[in-house]
């Protein structure tokens, strides 16, 4: 008995995150939960960036052409770029020194897109980035 209730509490939490994780949607909600100590969270959607958590910017602050986005933080930040489209690819990459590891394509297309890529900043330094599949699109990391 004490099996199978953590059998169906283990698959409840699994449909949950699924439900939770695997909902697409247009536009991402305006806020969520703080980050992690140690981390950062940055929406990358159709046109825009938005500030999800964990930068010295204020939560929820967004950026449009031709607007930047700026995301300030301290060196050994994970970054956790979170893809929200529905409609177009979108892979970030640097412009410029210093430099970090471009992301794979997230196609929304593919039945299993790719919808993270994670970069830990350990030196302090400006790192600019941009959608590369629509350069409107653009940010830059602060490490301090």
């Amino acid at each position: 008995m004490g099996c199978r209730l953590i059998s169906h509490s283990a698959l409840a939490l699994l449909v949950l995150a699924v439900v939770a994780c695997g909902t697409d949607r247009e536009e991402a909600p305006s806020s969520t939960p703080g980050c992690a100590p140690g981390t950062a969270s940055i929406l990358v959607s159709d046109g825009y960036l938005r500030n999800l958590c964990g930068c010295n910017e204020a939560p929820g602050t967004s950026a449009a052409w031709p607007d930047t986005l700026t995301c300030t933080l301290p060196a050994g930040t994970h970054v956790f770029f979170r893809y929200a489209s529905v409609s177009r690819s979108q892979q970030i990459g640097s412009v410029g020194t210093p430099a970090f590891a471009t992301s794979p394509l997230s196609d929304p297309q593919k039945e299993l897109p790719y919808r993270v890529h994670a970069v830990v900043f350990d030196t302090a330094g400006t790192y600019e980035f941009r959608d590369l599949l629509d350069s409107s699109v653009a940010g830059r990391i602060v490490v301090l």
